[in-house]
């Protein structure tokens, strides 16, 4: 959750409160059905938590802001890169760690938050709307949509 904390507010500013909610209970159910495909034959298996959830926001975020600067301990690092980082590693730990996380949960969170059309939508809508600020020179480039000259005198 302290992740959460972190990186909600770059969606829920972006997308609204209400496509934020479907985001994260979209990436909590897709995470926990995958989750359990892959583990219902394994009687003592449990799992307890919102992982996929908070990792279906943690890669909206990316998807919204891929080259924000994220540090993984001290490395810093597009988020991008730490997004396919971070999906490898899940992948990996899946197959080949025993441990008590669930890695299935935050492979299907990041899978949910990839495959929604939130984000590519809100960059479309972004990208068209300072577009047309440029257009309509309420955005001034200069070299683009506005042009200067420069009066030299000869000595």
């Amino acid at each position: 959750m302290f992740t959460l904390f972190f990186f909600a507010p770059v969606v829920i500013r972006l997308l609204g409160d209400v496509n934020f909610i479907l985001i994260y209970l979209l990436s909590l159910y897709v995470g926990n059905m995958i989750t359990y495909r892959i583990n219902k034959n394994k009687l003592n298996y449990n799992a307890v938590g919102a992982s996929g959830a908070v990792m279906g926001v943690v890669y909206s975020s990316i998807l919204l802001y891929p080259n924000m600067t994220l540090y993984f301990i001290i490395i810093p690092m597009p988020a991008y890169v730490f997004g396919l980082l971070y999906l490898w590693y899940s992948i990996y730990s899946m197959k080949n760690v025993r441990d008590n996380i669930g890695h299935e949960a935050h492979l299907g969170g990041a899978i949910a938050a990839i495959e929604k059309e939130f984000q590519q939508n809100e960059i479309a809508n972004t990208s068209f709307e300072y577009q047309q600020s440029v257009e309509n020179k309420q955005q001034i480039i200069v070299g683009l949509n506005k042009y200067e000259t420069i009066n030299t005198v000869d000595d």
